[in-house]
């Protein structure tokens, strides 16, 4: 703080696991904010993991690059029960959030904010098609989002926003 930053220096396996990052030639994930070493090996690419208030749950994008097809989504993993599945949300979801006041999850894909049930189903979204809607949050009671738009300049530039899990109140 007030200094420039340092070199660059890398890390140690021990703080790659106190930081959730992945480690080895395959990628392995750990997981330390499970109170347990939780390793699960995954072909490809996984971004922005979300874990559940209850630590039941853990949300992920996935990527597989040079498949010939699209190989994209979110996976859902039941931490608890060690077992991993393709979640079916509509569209290219991305940057998905969990309700921390209840058992639903907020993801965005690309030109709206939608929120489900863990289990996909009950999907209700908001946005506009002329626009990128990206990555909600939600607030601690479960009754906003924050998320980031372009709604406001019909740019590249993009502003915060905050709404009613419906879309009202923006």
């Amino acid at each position: 703080p007030g200094g420039s930053p340092g070199d660059l220096e890398p890390l140690s396996l021990e703080q790659q696991t106190y930081w959730g990052m992945a480690y080895g030639s395959g990628l392995d994930v750990i997981l330390p904010v499970t109170a347990t070493t939780d390793v699960f090996t995954y072909t490809g690419f996984a971004s922005h993991p979300q874990l559940s208030a209850d630590g039941r749950y853990l949300a992920y994008i996935y990527y597989v690059p040079g498949s010939g097809k699209p190989d994209y989504g979110p996976l859902l993993r039941n931490v608890r029960a060690g077992e991993t599945y393709t979640q079916a949300l509509e569209g290219e979801a991305n940057g998905i959030s969990f309700n921390p006041a209840g058992d639903q999850l907020a993801y965005s894909n690309a030109d709206q904010i939608c929120k489900a049930n863990l289990d996909g189903t009950q999907p209700a979204c908001f946005g506009d098609t002329r626009y990128f809607w990206g990555w909600p949050h939600w607030s601690p009671d479960g009754e906003w989002f924050l998320f980031y738009s372009n709604r406001a300049s019909g740019s590249s530039v993009t502003n915060l926003f905050k709404s009613r899990v419906d879309g009202s109140e923006l």
